[in-house]
C-alpha cells in the first residue's frame, strides 16, 4: 500500500497544492509549469458562460469569456463575499443559486490536478502498487465553528466523489443536478476528504518539532483576499502536541481585498492596481492616505483575536512571561517592556513580509494598550521551513507561500490534536479559583534552542 494524503489551501485568491506520501518520498509542492512560483498558484475563480459552460482555471488556454466568479470559498460562509465580473443578471443569479456545487467542482478540479501530478512524478515509487488516496483542504477556524462548517464538508465529501468517479460536468444545469444526487448519497463524516483549520495546518511544521515551547501564540495569516488571525495554546499531554485554539477571525483585508478598495476610494485618481499592491507589500515607497484607514480595520482583528483569546485562558500571560524570563529576583523597579518574554505572534500567507502589515499588527499593542490587560508585548515571526518540505525549483524565499498546504497534507491523526474556539467558555472574572500556570518556570527555555 502507497499512502499519499494530499493537503490543498484552498485560498480566497490563489491555491495551493502539497502532496504526502511515505517517509522514503516525502513532502512535494504541485507545480504545474515552469514560470515559478506562479505556476503553483492556481487561481482561485472560474468563468461561466451565458450558455451556462463552466471553464476552470488552465482547462483553457484562452482567454475565458463570461462572467468571472471570484472569492468562491467565502461565498460558501457569506453569498455577500462573492464577486461576479461581467454576465447578465439571469446567469449571476444562477451562479449565486449554484455556489456549492461550483466549489465542489473547482475542489475536485484541484484534486485531480494533485493525482496527476502524483502520476508524473512519482510513477517510478508507486510501481504500480495500490494506492491509499486521502485529502485535507483548509478552512478557516472562524468558519469551522460556525453554521458553514456543515457547507464546507459536504462540499468537500461532494467532490472526492466526483473525483473518484472522473464526473466533472462542464455545464451548470448538469452540474445543479449531479450536486443535488451526489450530496444526497455522501457522508461527510466517511468522506476521505475533510476539511481542516487553515492556521492549525500552517502551525503544524512548529509545534510538531520538540523545541516548540508551550505557551499561547497568535498567527496571522495574510493572503490576496483574506486577513486570517488566530490565538492558541500550545501544550504536550503525555508527549502528545495538542494546539487549543481560543479564538479565530477572518476579514476580507488580504493584499488584494486592499487593493481594490483603495482604488474605489481614490477614483477618480484611480492609482493602478499593481501600483497600490505593491505599496503594501513594500516594493514601492509611494503612501496613499486611505491607507491608513485599513491599518486600523487590521488592528480592530488583531485586538478582537488577542483579547478573545485572553478571556478564554484565564491567565495573566504578562505575569506569567515575567517568570518565564531571565530577571534577577526579587523585583525592586517595575519591570519593563524590554525585559518581560514576549507574546510570539507568528506571520504567514504571501504578505507576512509586508511592512504595512507587520507595522499595523505590532503597533496594536500600543494604541489598544494590551500591556495594561495582562498581554506581554508582541514578538513578530515566521515559522521556519520545515525539513522535509520539497519545494522543487521554487526559491526557498516563497515556501511560506506554502506552508498551509504543507500543514494540510499531514494525515489525520499523524499531527498536533485541535480544538476549536467553541469548545472554550470565557474565564469567569468573579470567580474565587485561582487558575493555576502551565508554565515550568524551571525548564523554561526560548521557542527556538
Amino acid at each position: 500500500m502507497f499512502p499519499i494524503n494530499i493537503g490543498i489551501d484552498f485560498g480566497t485568491s490563489f491555491s495551493k497544492i502539497c502532496v504526502r506520501g511515505p517517509k522514503s518520498v516525502g513532502v512535494a509542492v504541485c507545480s504545474f509549469g515552469d514560470n515559478l512560483p506562479s505556476d503553483a498558484l492556481i487561481p482561485s475563480k472560474f468563468w461561466v458562460e451565458e450558455g451556462g459552460r463552466i471553464i476552470l482555471p488552465w482547462n483553457n488556454g484562452s482567454e475565458p469569456q463570461g462572467a468571472m466568479v471570484e472569492y468562491p470559498k467565502m461565498a460558501l460562509a457569506d453569498l455577500s463575499d462573492l464577486k461576479i465580473t461581467g454576465g447578465t443578471p439571469p446567469i449571476c443569479m444562477q451562479i449565486k443559486r449554484s455556489i456549492e456545487p461550483l466549489c465542489a467542482l473547482f475542489v475536485a478540479h484541484l484534486l485531480r490536478m494533485a493525482k496527476g501530478w502524483v502520476d508524473r512524478h512519482w510513477r517510478d515509487y508507486m510501481r504500480d502498487g495500490d494506492v491509499e488516496w486521502s485529502a485535507n483542504v483548509g478552512v478557516p477556524v472562524a468558519h469551522l465553528n460556525s453554521d458553514a462548517e456543515h457547507v464546507f464538508s459536504k462540499v468537500l465529501a461532494v467532490a472526492w466523489e466526483w473525483m473518484n468517479a472522473d464526473l466533472l460536468p462542464d455545464k451548470l444545469v448538469d452540474l445543479e443536478m449531479l450536486y443535488e444526487y451526489t450530496s444526497g448519497i455522501v457522508d461527510p463524516e466517511d468522506s476521505w476528504c475533510q476539511p481542516f483549520p487553515e492556521i492549525a495546518a500552517a502551525v503544524q511544521a512548529f509545534v510538531s518539532s520538540r523545541e516548540a515551547r508551550p505557551s499561547v501564540y497568535v498567527f496571522f495569516d495574510v493572503g490576496g483576499g483574506t486577513l486570517d488571525g488566530v490565538a492558541f495554546n500550545f501544550r504536550r499531554d503525555d508527549g502528545v502536541p495538542i494546539v487549543d485554539f481560543y479564538s479565530g477571525a477572518v476579514e476580507p483585508l488580504g493584499v488584494q481585498a486592499i487593493t481594490e478598495k483603495i482604488c474605489l476610494l481614490l477614483a477618480p485618481e484611480s492609482p493602478s492596481p499593481e501600483l497600490v499592491a505593491s505599496t503594501l507589500v513594500g516594493e514601492t515607497r509611494k503612501n496613499f492616505s486611505c491607507r491608513d484607514e485599513f491599518a486600523g480595520e487590521i488592528r480592530k482583528l488583531v485586538g478582537k483575536t488577542v483579547m478573545g483569546a485572553k478571556k478564554k485562558d484565564g491567565r495573566n500571560w504578562r505575569q506569567d512571561l515575567i517568570q518565564a524570563s531571565d530577571i534577577p529576583r526579587p523585583y525592586y523597579y517595575p519591570i519593563k517592556d524590554k525585559d518581560i518574554r514576549p507574546l510570539v505572534v507568528f506571520m504567514g500567507g504571501g504578505g507576512c513580509h509586508s511592512e504595512f502589515y507587520c507595522d499595523a499588527v505590532a503597533s496594536t499593542y500600543q494604541e489598544f494598550k494590551h500591556g495594561n490587560a495582562g498581554v506581554p508585548p508582541y514578538a513578530l515571526t515566521v515559522v521556519p521551513k520545515p525539513d522535509d518540505m520539497d519545494l522543487g525549483a521554487i526559491s526557498e524565499e516563497d515556501f511560506h507561500r506554502f506552508l498551509i498546504a504543507y500543514g494540510l497534507s499531514i494525515p489525520y491523526g499523524e499531527g498536533a490534536e485541535v480544538n476549536l474556539p467553541r469548545e472554550f467558555d470565557d474565564v469567569d472574572r468573579n470567580a474565587s479559583i485561582k487558575k493555576k500556570s502551565d508554565f515550568d518556570y524551571e525548564n523554561s527555555k526560548d521557542i527556538f534552542d
